[in-house]
Parts: structure tokens; C-alpha cells; sequence
């Protein structure tokens, strides 16, 4: 099983997120961390990057197999996670 780490800046995002979503994130990098395969990975100038989708939301993450981390950069709602 793989170990999550979010950043600072993920963290900062989750807590604006409304307590229902928030709850529903965090339940999903859980399970994210037994299945790599909830993920899809991204494109463009976000290759080696993948994206985790919780309703409106999005999280965004980076994977390092060799130490089995899994690293949450960030959290935003879908229109507003890329840019």
C-alpha cells in the first residue's frame, strides 16, 4: 500500500471545500492508495501528472513507485484545479 502525502497548499484548498465534498475527498485518497487504478493520468504540460475525480472536484497528484508515495499537489473544483 502506498503512503499519501498532500502538500501545504492541498491541504489549504481541502479546508475551503464544503464539509460533504471534503468528507467525500478524503474518503476517496484513501481508497486511492490501495487501487492506483481510480486515477487517470494527465496530458500536455500536466504529463507524469494524474487527476483523481470526486464529483465537482479534482485531485491532482503526483505517484513514486520506487518509495510507494503518492503525493497530492492539489484540490480544487474542476474549473478552476488546472489552470
Amino acid at each position: 500500500m502506498f503512503e499519501l502525502i498532500v502538500a501545504k497548499n492541498a491541504r489549504a484548498q481541502l479546508r475551503k471545500i464544503p464539509f460533504g465534498y471534503r468528507r467525500l475527498i478524503v474518503i476517496s485518497l484513501r481508497e486511492l492508495k490501495e487501487d492506483l487504478s481510480l486515477g487517470e493520468p494527465l496530458s500536455r504540460e500536466l504529463t507524469g501528472y494524474f487527476k483523481l475525480r470526486i464529483g465537482f472536484y479534482r485531485a491532482i497528484y503526483l505517484v513514486n513507485n520506487k518509495d510507494e508515495t503518492i503525493t497530492v499537489i492539489n484540490i480544487d473544483h474542476r474549473a478552476k484545479v488546472y489552470n
